[in-house]
């Protein structure tokens, strides 16, 4: 991206059109679209930075699309979300959150289905005692899970953004004894994909931080992506194999899909999965002692994002969103 930041703004695109939202970053505030068909929205996102937010533009593959700016007020752009107290209603799905900014419900528009498992929740902070038999900084056994606990102790909660493309929750959570996360759960008007934009200050020592999504999809295999492709690994413990297999590494995305519909947990940089059942589960971070015993203490910043699809799992349905949240334009 780039642009003289006073008239005009150029976004580059990859090897296929884009024609969804754009994010476009060092624009002047106070500037908007010149073209008044181009829906537009200025947010500030969980770091405090503004950006702003355009939808409309056709921008070919390999190429680039020039949009002109204008100074003052843009037209009015009404917001199709629609809140009631924990509630929230998007264009592509209802939404229930509980007490704790978990999501309870989120029903699929698209396709009519409950992504939430009976019981269960969406995006769970889940903390536990981290000390492998050995490489410390590397290793997670398989009793690790038993080790699990819930833990998010909700701070703050509010609204931070409503408009024409995007609607923002803003939640701030203590995490163990002394460590800080601020995440901005966005919805989209152009995509059902949710994304979870996340700011943690981790002071934890031996401890290990995933989230976890209790997800109403049978199948037996999860596939997630590698180097040139995919694998396939169970969602059972059946056999020792299985249960030797009780994390594995997945790059950008990783699928639980039926025939008909699936759910894909997406993510920028976080590449360590599990899933039993239904739920999967993103290591986010731990915190050894060895080598360096700083661990990875400080501020992390990650993005992760949960996109239900109504059809099979294809490339348009996962592989190319997941592309699109590592290299967004």
């Amino acid at each position: 991206r780039r642009g003289n930041g006073k008239a005009a703004f150029v976004a580059n695109s990859l090897n296929w059109a884009r024609d969804g939202e754009v994010k476009l970053s060092g624009v002047p505030e106070g500037m908007h679209p010149a073209d008044p068909a181009l829906s537009c929205q200025w947010v500030t996102d969980v770091d405090d930075v503004p950006h702003l937010l355009v939808s409309g533009v056709a921008v070919p593959g390999l190429g680039a699309a020039v949009i002109p700016l204008a100074a003052g007020e843009p037209a009015p752009n009404p917001s199709p979300f629609r809140i009631h107290g924990d509630a929230v209603s998007t264009p592509h799905a209802l939404v229930e959150f509980d007490p704790d900014g978990r999501i309870l419900s989120l029903i699929d528009k698209a396709s009519g289905r409950e992504v939430v498992a009976t019981g269960g929740a969406l995006n769970t902070f889940m903390l536990g005692e981290d000390v492998p038999l050995s490489w410390d900084n590397w290793e997670i056994d398989y009793d690790q899970a038993m080790k699990m606990q819930p833990c998010m102790r909700l701070t703050h909660r509010e609204f931070v953004a409503d408009g024409a493309l995007q609607l923002r929750v803003r939640c701030v959570y203590r995490i163990g004894e002394a460590s800080t996360l601020t995440q901005d759960t966005v919805f989209h008007t152009d995509t059902p994909r949710i994304d979870f934009e996340t700011v943690v200050d981790w002071r934890e020592k031996r401890k290990l931080l995933k989230a976890a999504f209790d997800l109403q999809v049978l199948a037996d295999n999860a596939r997630h992506e590698i180097q040139y492709g995919h694998v396939e690994r169970p969602t059972h413990q059946n056999l020792p194999g299985d249960r030797a297999r009780f994390e594995v590494c997945a790059h950008k995305w990783t699928d639980l899909s039926e025939n008909g519909f699936g759910v894909a947990l997406l993510n920028d940089c976080k590449y360590g999965v599990s899933v039993r059942g239904g739920t999967v589960g993103l290591s986010l971070l731990k915190s050894s002692l060895h080598p360096d015993h700083r661990g990875d203490e400080g501020v992390h910043h990650m993005t992760y994002s949960l996109l239900p699809h109504a059809c099979a799992f294809g490339v348009k349905a996962v592989v190319r969103p997941a592309y699109e949240v590592n290299v967004p334009l």
